[in-house]
């Protein structure tokens, strides 16, 4: 069982990476087929730039700095997550930046069972 210390720590890496490395990011061109104000899925094989493409959005739209992002790859993850560590990261992010996030990015998402629910 994964502490709240230890998810906090966890997302505290996330986000300094978030801040120190988005502009090292390859760019790529972004192509949508409308609106997508409440949820947008990339999806693709592995390794085709959907973190990028994610990241470049947030950078673009001028959200970085009020963005959630979190890799569920993340090593704290390998014995598996369920739902409820969603609403416990965002609630972390929301206690640290005292607000709440205008953008989430839930990088490699289906590590965490569930998630289709959130």
């Amino acid at each position: 069982m994964t502490t709240r210390g230890e998810l906090r720590q966890a997302w505290l890496d996330w986000h300094k990476w978030l801040m120190h490395n988005s502009h090292l990011m390859l760019a790529r061109q972004i192509q949508t087929n409308g609106h997508f104000d409440l949820c947008l899925a990339v999806i693709g094989v592995r390794r085709s730039g959907k973190s990028s493409i994610t990241v470049q959005y947030a950078a673009s739209s001028g959200y970085l700095d009020q963005t959630f992002f979190f890799n569920f790859e993340d090593p704290i993850f390998l014995a598996g997550a369920q739902v409820e560590v969603i609403d416990k990261l965002i609630s972390i992010y929301e206690e640290e930046m005292g607000k709440s996030p205008k953008l989430i990015i839930l990088d490699e998402i289906q590590n965490v069972e569930g998630w289709e629910r959130w």
